[in-house]
Order: structure tokens, then sequence, then C-alpha cells
């Protein structure tokens, strides 16, 4: 009689959560014209749009991280303003926009949320949302552009 190796293969189906976890749509950030000048300027933009996230999962933590990080560069030709760029949250930390992602806000048991409303113009300890601080050198004739990625992650329960 020979060796024999008996495999018995079980399957596991994992349970899908009900409901969704999205980032349901995202602004446009204008800065407007502005003026070549001598100083730095401190720029809020003007958002149109808005960036909503939804949560209608029914299961689970109902946790989430809202990453942000810059998929094409702030450019004005040759010049890169993308570290000019910083991002406020609501826990008012600062943080400066590179390609690599940034914790732009935790979501904790919300089911839709406009991230944007929450955002303002202050220039004080109290703002939120975008700031551009464009150095005498970053100021240049012509367009800036450039491209953010939202992404919406889960946070497993404990």
């Amino acid at each position: 009689m020979g060796n024999a190796s008996v495999f018995k293969l079980k399957r596991q189906v994992v349970p899908k959560p009900a409901g969704k976890l999205a980032v349901i749509s995202v602004p446009d950030l204008d800065f407007g014209n502005q003026t070549v000048t001598g100083l730095t300027q401190i720029l809020r933009p003007r958002v149109q749009g808005s960036l909503k996230i939804e949560d209608s999962r029914t299961n689970g933590s109902r946790k989430s991280r809202l990453y942000l990080r810059m998929a094409r560069p702030f450019k004005n030709g040759n010049v890169d303003a993308t570290r000019c760029l910083t991002y406020t949250n609501q826990a008012g930390q600062e943080q400066t926009l590179s390609s690599q992602a940034i914790l732009a806000e935790v979501n904790v048991g919300i089911t839709e949320r406009d991230v944007s409303s929450e955002w303002n113009t202050a220039i004080d300890s109290s703002a939120r949302g975008f700031k551009l601080t464009l150095p005498i050198e970053k100021q240049k004739i012509g367009s800036f552009s450039g491209e953010l990625d939202w992404s919406l992650q889960d946070v497993p329960g404990n």
C-alpha cells in the first residue's frame, strides 16, 4: 500500500458589509486672479462644489479615515508650488500637501458628511481647509493648476 494524503478544503464565505463607504463628490478649488507682489501672499480658495462622503454601512465600527494627496503637482510652468499648499483639519492640525497621502479627517458614526462645509477663510488658529502661502519666488504670471486625490478608508473595529 502506498501513502495517501487527504486534503479537505473548506469553503469560507466572508460576509460583505451592508451599505457602502464612499466619497460622493469632490469640489474644485479656485485661488482667483492674484497680482504678483513683493510680499508673501496667504490665500484661501473659493470652493466650487462640495466634498461629501457617505457611510451607510450597517455593521462594523462605522469608522473611516479620509486621506488627501496631490495626484498632480500644483504648478505654473516650471514653478512648483505644491509644498506651499496646506490643509487644516477639524482638529486644527495643519499639514503640507505632497504626493504622499496625509490623514485629512477622521469620521466616526456618520452617515453623510459635507467636509467642505466645515472649511472657512479665517487666517487665525480657527482656520480650517486649504491655504496657499505663496512666497515671492513662487509668484509668476500665468495659471497654476494641480490635482487632488481623496480616498476614504475603513478603520477596522477592535
